[in-house]
C-alpha cells in the first residue's frame, strides 16, 4: 500500500492538502466583499477557482475580463455588478447543480421562513433526489447571507436548544437578488 500523503522534509509532519474550491465557498467569498480592496485581495482565489473548474480558454478569458472590470471600476456602484458577474459563474454551472437546486427549493417553497433547521432540512431532503448534507445546507445558508439562530424551549419539563432559520419575505427577496438567484 502506497502512502500518498506529503510530509515535511524537515520535521516529517503530514502536509495538509489545500481546501478544495467549492461553489459554497466561492459564494461566501463573493458575499464578504465590501469594497475594491477586498475584491482585489480575492482576485487570486477567484482565478484559481475558475481554473480548477473550467477549461483554459474560459479561465484565461475570465482573468482578462476580471482585470478590465477592476481597472474600469466605478467606486460608487460597480462592486455589486462585479459580484453578480462572479456569481453567474456558479449560478450557471453544472458543477453547482445540487447547490442551485437547494436555492431554487428555498425560493419556490418559502416566501418567508421561520422554522427549525431540522424541519426545514427534512422538507428539503424529502423534496429532492440527492440533497446536500446538513452541513452543506448550513454553509449554503451562511453563503447566501441567512443566519441561523439558537433558541431555547421547554419540552417535557426540560430545556432544549433549537436551531431556527428565520427570514421575512423582504429579507429573502433581497438575499436572492443579491445572489443573482
Amino acid at each position: 500500500m502506497s502512502n500518498d500523503k506529503q510530509t515535511c522534509v524537515t520535521c516529517g509532519h503530514i502536509i495538509a492538502k489545500p481546501i478544495g474550491y467549492t461553489t459554497i465557498n466561492f459564494r461566501l467569498c463573493v458575499n464578504k466583499i465590501k469594497d475594491l480592496d477586498q475584491l482585489i485581495e480575492s482576485k487570486k482565489y477567484f482565478s484559481h477557482f475558475i481554473e480548477s473548474r473550467y477549461d483554459k480558454i474560459l479561465s484565461n478569458n475570465f482573468s482578462g475580463v476580471f482585470e478590465k472590470m477592476i481597472e474600469n471600476h466605478n467606486r460608487s456602484n460597480d462592486i455589486e455588478y462585479i459580484k453578480l458577474w462572479l456569481l453567474e459563474f456558479i449560478n450557471n454551472s453544472s458543477s453547482s447543480s445540487k447547490e442551485i437546486q437547494f436555492y431554487k427549493f428555498l425560493k419556490n417553497e418559502y416566501f418567508d421562513i421561520n422554522e427549525t433547521f431540522t424541519n426545514f432540512y427534512n422538507n428539503y431532503a424529502d423534496s429532492v433526489d440527492k440533497p446536500l448534507s446538513k452541513n452543506q445546507v448550513s454553509r449554503a445558508f451562511t453563503a447566501l447571507g441567512l443566519k441561523t439562530l439558537i433558541a431555547r424551549e421547554k419540552h417535557n419539563g426540560k430545556w432544549r436548544s433549537l436551531v431556527i432559520v428565520r427570514a421575512s419575505k423582504d429579507e429573502l427577496s433581497e438575499i436572492f437578488q443579491k445572489n443573482g438567484i
